[in-house]
């Protein structure tokens, strides 16, 4: 059968290790048709194509913004175990935090804010509070009626927040101390209402 490589984040079919497999050596319209019926396979179950694999077609998380206090809340994640990498993509703006984002965590990562806040489940917004205009506009049109977001930004109020994506939101704002950074911090919060009691916990 195809092989099928399974890597944090994303599957993806390894042709190379495919073609070499003997009963597709020489025979390209197999190893087209096995291609394909991965594909299906992985749609069937809920995955879609990303970049040049495959990714869970809506993750758990998505943070947009990776600096230094999105990394505490990512690790934080992790190191607790609540949600393994597979389930978190992350953007910036700079290929160097992505690139040191996927080699700390193992998450996906990517520079296209879009992509993170289409697949996203719970998407955080953790970028500086003078680029929110520039990126609600950039992926207001994207997010899911069901998406929960998390806003960390100071000074930026929830009805700040809505009036940018025009329209209510399932809204979290909320504000973690310096202390998170080592993985002792507080946070405080408050939720918009639309936003439910099993995703308040």
């Amino acid at each position: 059968e195809p092989h099928l490589s399974v890597f944090p984040g994303y599957s993806e079919i390894d042709k190379t290790e495919l073609k070499n497999k003997f009963v597709y050596k020489n025979n390209k319209e197999a190893f087209n048709a096995a291609c394909l019926n991965l594909k299906n396979l992985l749609k069937e179950k809920n995955y879609t194509e990303y970049k040049d694999g495959f990714i869970k077609k809506y993750v758990r998380y998505g943070v947009i913004g990776l600096g230094n206090m999105a990394s505490a809340m990512i690790g934080g994640i992790l190191k607790k175990e609540l949600y393994s990498a597979e389930d978190i993509i992350g953007s910036d703006k700079s290929e160097d935090s992505v690139q040191k984002a996927a080699k700390i965590f193992g998450i996906h990562t990517t520079t296209d804010n879009l992509e993170v806040a289409q697949i996203a489940d719970v998407l955080i917004l953790a970028v500086k509070p003078q680029f929110f205009p520039e990126v609600i506009a950039e992926i207001k049109g994207a997010v899911r009626e069901e998406t929960l977001i998390i806003s960390i930004a100071p000074g930026k109020t929830m009805e700040w927040i809505m009036e940018h994506f025009g329209r209510e939101l399932k809204l979290v704002r909320c504000m973690p101390n310096t202390p998170a950074l080592v993985g002792e911090g507080c946070t405080g919060f408050c939720c918009y209402k639309l936003v439910s009691e099993e995703e308040q916990a």
